[in-house]
Order: structure tokens, then sequence, then C-alpha cells
């Protein structure tokens, strides 16, 4: 197979609203979000030049497989914040359980976090887990998650028509979508190391690996879609569905539950993108993407022991 960069602009038919571009993403902070992070502050060379080659597995998907509790206690200049983190569930979460290999977390930790001291100890208690965390403020996470996930993405993939609503919001909330996967980048692109693997999850962070691409040209990036991926006349209905598509076409293998929805994305690329095929491969600009069926499944023999255990019995 060939690799090889493009320009992820190019890939915008039209300016996003409010003067953004990938590359103002990729080097600013969200204009939501005005902590500036600690992990953000050394520049790409920089981190570039520390790496040492290794064979991680970095996860990335929109939750981590921990959720976290914040409680807050006293009043005024004596309130505290305690926060902790509980053992999640999830199909994703227990299929990776069976993974024995050295690997990393990275993903939002399921709330908005305030200041620097909690967002200190939040990545301290992450860490012990293997896990980083990505932060974002509230307002993101209301256009992003809530609006353009669950609100656009998440409906036309199932087959659910789009309101005329969710239409007339789409730009805001796709610009939020953006930032967030910019952030997301940023936290990867800080933990990346010469060898690593970098697997991305899911509808939440289809941009993610084109940003990663344009900036790690030889890195090894997989994306898995949770979802079904409907057929090329439903998602042609989809706002900015040839940004998401180039940014998914960045990745070297894309997996999906069926060939249903393997043969369904392939068709989108060709009639939306003007890519070509051949075989279970799609070339685009000159870059070439894999593409295969893998059911999801969960490590058995893990089940098996259980019912061995005395607490089971």
């Amino acid at each position: 197979s060939t690799q090889s960069t493009w320009d992820f602009e190019s890939c915008f038919s039209e300016p996003l609203s409010g003067g953004y571009s990938f590359s103002s993403l990729m080097m600013t902070e969200s204009k939501n979000d005005s902590i500036q992070d600690d992990e953000f502050s050394s520049t790409f060379e920089e981190t570039r030049r520390n790496h040492t080659k290794s064979g991680r597995l970095l996860i990335v998907a929109n939750r981590l497989p921990l959720s976290m509790k914040v409680v807050r206690k006293g009043n005024g200049a004596e309130k505290q914040s305690e926060i902790n983190f509980l053992p999640s569930s999830g199909g994703l979460v227990s299929a990776l359980k069976g993974l024995t290999m050295d690997m990393k977390w990275i993903g939002w930790p399921g709330a908005e976090v305030h200041g620097r001291k909690d967002r200190d100890m939040v990545r301290e208690k992450l860490a012990r887990h293997n896990c980083l965390p990505v932060f974002l403020s509230q307002e993101t996470i209301d256009l992003f998650y809530n609006g353009f996930c669950n609100n656009v993405l998440w409906p036309l993939f199932h087959y659910i028509p789009l309101p005329i609503e969710a239409l007339q919001s789409c730009d805001a909330q796709f610009v939020a979508y953006a930032e967030a996967n910019a952030r997301f980048a940023k936290v990867v692109l800080q933990s990346y190391r010469e060898g690593d693997t970098v697997w991305v999850h899911d509808y939440h962070l289809m941009l993610l690996p084109a940003m990663l691409r344009a900036l790690r040209p030889d890195m090894k990036i997989g994306f898995f879609l949770h979802t079904p991926f409907p057929s090329s006349e439903i998602y042609r209905g989809l706002p900015f569905r040839k940004e998401l598509l180039h940014g998914v076409l960045s990745s070297s293998l894309i997996g999906f539950h069926t060939n249903d929805y393997s043969r369904h994305f392939m068709t989108s690329c060709v009639r939306m993108c003007g890519a070509s095929t051949s075989g279970e491969s799609v070339k685009l600009n000159g870059m070439v993407c894999h593409l295969g069926a893998f059911p999801i499944g969960i490590d058995t023999q893990r089940f098996l022991d259980a019912l061995e255990t005395s607490t089971v019995k």
C-alpha cells in the first residue's frame, strides 16, 4: 500500500463558519476553552525529537473506560472538589479487556473539569490507569457530543431521517465537532511515540485520522465504526458528508461490523469524493486506505475462567 500526505483543508467545499480553518483548529485552543494546558505547551518538533521507538497501542475514543464522579465539599473559599473514577461498562471496554499488549487510552473524562488544580488531579488519577484525558468545555460538549454526534450522525447512521431543526443548527455543531477532534489530536500527538499504533473509534472522531496524518504522515492509524454505515442514498443527506469521508480515509485501515457497511462506505467515497476502488481498498489523492469487516467479540476464556471462581459459584 501507499501512504502520502494531502491537504486536509482542500476537502472543505466551503469555509467553516466563524473563520475557522484546519490549521487554526490545530494550532490554537478552542475559543470556548480558556485554560491553556501544560501538556500542549511544547511544539510538535520538540515532542517529535523526544520520541523513542515503541510498539504501544493508543486507543482513542470519545469516552474513557472509567467514569468520573465529582463531589463538591465546602462553601466559598473553602470549597473543594473530590474526583474519583470507577470502571465503566460498555462493548468496547469489554472487548478490549482481552488485550495484553502495552496500551494507553485517550478520551474525554465525561464532564467538564474546571481549573488547573482539578485538571491536574484528573490527569494524575487517570495516569495510574494508563489513561489520558481530553478536556472539553461545556459549550463544546453540548454542540459536539449532544448536538452533531447524537442529533445528526447517530440518527442518520441508523436510517432515521434528520428533522429540519437538526439541519438548521448543523453548521455551528460541525465547527464544535472539528474543534473537539482537534483537541483529541493534540493529546494523541503529545503521547505518540515512533512505532505506536493509533486506533480511533467511532463516529465522534471521524476527522481525527486526517488531522493526525497531516502532521505525522508515517503514523499507523486504524479506525473502527461501531454503528452501521448507511447506504449512499441515505448518507448523501448528511451535511459535511465529504469532510467526514476525507477525514476517515486518512486511516491505514477502516473496520466495520459487516461487509454491507464496508460496501456502503466504499460506494459513498466513490460517488461523493471521486475515489477509486480496488478489492477492499479505496484510493483518493494518492493515498490508499484498506477496508475490512471485523465483528466485535469478547474474550470468552475470561468468562469461562470467571465461572470457576468461588465468587460466581
